[in-house]
């Protein structure tokens, strides 16, 4: 019995000086390494919107802020009609009124040695969820009535890196789960929706960057699994070309380059652009964008791509593909209160 308290005692005290050692490790750690946790939260939600304009056939013209260009014209019966949308506005407050939690851990130095960040997000999805309603006409035109939604989605993030003075190299995973949307809090007309449902996707680039007095140049290899579209509803298999993918692109090269410049004042000018291609060669983008703030609250901004689609299989899967010409042009001012 007495053997047995003194064990007791003595695995006690052998517990409180491993404490004791482990705290003084984590303390020199913690001091000598950079390392940090960030928690965001918000009752507040702005979705991302389009160009109010953008440039088509050389002229201006309006576009919706709810979502991309959609396809003008749909094949059916194999005869090749017109397609006129309608978009049903959503509520302003049912927009703006959503939550949003993330959250971030990191250790490491961004800038110089290996370094380490893991991520956590519950949000409703950038852009809005879309539901189609639509008929043939008789004037050999499609008539498709568009009601956008919010859809709820996670986020889990990992970003290992490791930096000298002017070359970082690392990989990058983010996996995604998003939720189906539910059009009937939103409607009351009793429309039956069609939508499209998609599966849980996951994203691995490696990359490596080049850095050199305000000029960053990356070039990365994006690794897309999952995401597959199922279009739910009455009219499931016409709206197919309607909805959107969930990404552009699946597997991809990208070559991206950056430059800003401050100036006197408080002005900033960001010249951004980047060239990305599927591994398939079945499409190949450039995109470019220049922004110039001038004022601490205003900032004009200019955009541009030139897409091409490859006129094959694989090409015919691109998101791109069902429209007519995919080249476009933007134009913007923002303004920060």
């Amino acid at each position: 019995m007495t053997f047995g308290i003194w064990a007791f005692i003595s695995l006690f005290l052998d517990g409180i000086q491993f404490n004791l050692n482990l705290k003084v490790l984590l303390e020199s750690f913690c001091n000598f390494i950079p390392w940090g946790v960030v928690l965001f939260g918000s009752p507040i939600f702005i979705p991302h919107q389009e160009s109010g304009f953008e440039v088509k056939d050389g002229k201006f013209a309006a576009s919706n802020p709810y979502f991309g260009q959609r396809p003008t014209r749909a094949v059916i019966n194999g005869q090749n009609d017109e397609v006129n949308y309608k978009v049903q506005k959503p509520d302003t407050e049912d927009v703006v009124r959503n939550h949003s939690f993330a959250g971030k851990a990191y250790v490491g130095d961004l800038n110089s040695g290996a370094s380490l960040q893991l991520g956590f997000a519950n949000k409703p999805a950038n852009e809005l969820a879309l539901g189609i309603d639509a008929y043939a006409s008789a004037n050999n035109s499609v008539e498709v009535t568009v009601s956008p939604t919010i859809s709820y989605h996670t986020l889990t993030s990992a970003d290992l890196q490791y930096a000298w003075k002017n070359v970082v190299v690392g990989v990058s995973g983010v996996s995604e789960a998003i939720e189906e949307p539910d059009f009937k809090d939103t409607d009351t007309t009793g429309t039956q929706w069609t939508y499209a449902k998609y599966n849980n996707s996951r994203l691995v680039s490696p990359y490596a960057k080049l850095r050199f007095r305000g000029l960053e140049i990356i070039a990365a290899y994006l690794d897309i699994s999952g995401a597959e579209k199922t279009p739910e509803g009455n009219l499931a298999t016409e709206a197919q070309g309607f909805l959107s993918n969930r990404y552009s692109y699946d597997n991809s090269y990208l070559v991206k380059a950056s430059l800003g410049r401050r100036f006197p004042g408080g002005q900033i000018l960001r010249v951004n652009s980047a060239y990305q291609q599927g591994i398939k060669n079945e499409y190949a983008l450039i995109t470019s964008s220049l922004s110039y703030q001038f004022d601490p609250s205003w900032t004009l901004s200019l955009g541009g791509q030139l897409i091409k689609v490859a006129d094959n299989m694989a090409g015919q899967d691109t998101q791109y593909s069902s429209f007519v010409n995919n080249d476009s042009a933007t134009v913007g001012v923002q303004y920060v209160f």
